[in-house]
C-alpha cells in the first residue's frame, strides 16, 4: 500500500509540474479521462495530450489576466 501511494505522489507531483510525458508514460494506451470542459470523455493518451494541452493553455491565458 505505501509503494501505491508513493507511485500516486510522484504522478501528481509530475501532473502538477505540467511534465505531461512523465505522467502519459504511465497511463494506460487505452486511457479514458473525463473531459471537464466539453463533457464526456477522451480516449488513448495522445487525446488526453491534446485535452491537457488545450486546458493548460487555457489557464495560462486565464492567471495572466
Amino acid at each position: 500500500m505505501d509503494g501505491d501511494v508513493e507511485i500516486l505522489t510522484r504522478i501528481y507531483d509530475r501532473f502538477n509540474a505540467r511534465d505531461m510525458d512523465a505522467v502519459l508514460t504511465v497511463l494506460a494506451d487505452d486511457v479514458a479521462w473525463a473531459n471537464g470542459m466539453d463533457g464526456g470523455h477522451v480516449h488513448g493518451r495522445e487525446a488526453v495530450r491534446a485535452y491537457w494541452t488545450r486546458q493548460w493553455a487555457m489557464s495560462v491565458r486565464t492567471s495572466s489576466l
